[in-house]
C-alpha cells in the first residue's frame, strides 16, 4: 500500500501538538518540488510524521497497536525516549503481552499530551491512553502466534503476544 493513495494530504501524520522542531509539516507527497513552486514541502522522510507504526498489527487482534504518538519512554518516569535520532535512542521496540518488564517502564514522556499519548489500534479504534492505561493496554495487546524479526534481540523469531513498534 502506497501511503500518498491513502492519504489527501501529508499534513495528516504530523500530530498538532509535535514538541520536535526537527520534524517537518509536508505540504506534499511528492518527493521533490518543481523549481519556483513556492511554499511547498516535499515529504521525504520519517521526520515528516509525528506517530509510530505497528509492524504486526492485524485486524484480527483488534487490541494490538497500529499507530500512535511517538512521545513513548522508558523508566519511572520515562527519562529516554523510544525514538530515533538522538544518542542511545532506538528506531523499534518490542513491547506487549509477552514483555511484562519492558511494559511497566514504559510510558509517556513529559513533552506531548501532558504525560498521554493517542493510540490507533487495528480495530479501527483512536484511544487516548494514560501511563496506567498504556501498560493495561499491553499487557492485552499482542497477537497469538510468533513473529519473525524480534527488535529486542536480533535475529530468529519473536515470542506470540508482542507488538514491535517502528517509530518516526
Amino acid at each position: 500500500m502506497v501511503m500518498s493513495n491513502e492519504l489527501s494530504t501529508p499534513k495528516v501524520v504530523m500530530c498538532p501538538a509535535e514538541y520536535e522542531s526537527l520534524r517537518t509539516i509536508s505540504s506534499t507527497f511528492a518527493g521533490s518540488v518543481p523549481a519556483n513552486t513556492a511554499n511547498s514541502i516535499p515529504y521525504t522522510n520519517d521526520l515528516n510524521t509525528s506517530y509510530f507504526v505497528g509492524v504486526d498489527a492485524a485486524d484480527t487482534f483488534p487490541q494490538m497497536f497500529l499507530t500512535g504518538d511517538h512521545n513513548l519512554g522508558n523508566g519511572n518516569p520515562p527519562t529516554v525516549a523510544f525514538q530515533a535520532g538522538m544518542a542511545n535512542q532506538t528506531f523499534a521496540v518490542s513491547l506487549g503481552t509477552n514483555y511484562p518488564n519492558n511494559n511497566a517502564l514504559t510510558g509517556w514522556m513529559d513533552n506531548q499530551h501532558s504525560k498521554q499519548g493517542n493510540i490507533g489500534l487495528a480495530d479501527g479504534s483512536v484511544q487516548q491512553f494514560s501511563r496506567s492505561r498504556l501498560q493495561e493496554a499491553l499487557r492485552n495487546s499482542g497477537d497469538s502466534g510468533q513473529t519473525a524479526g524480534n527488535f529486542s534481540s536480533p535475529g530468529g523469531l519473536a515470542p506470540a503476544g508482542l507488538n514491535r513498534i517502528q517509530l518516526p
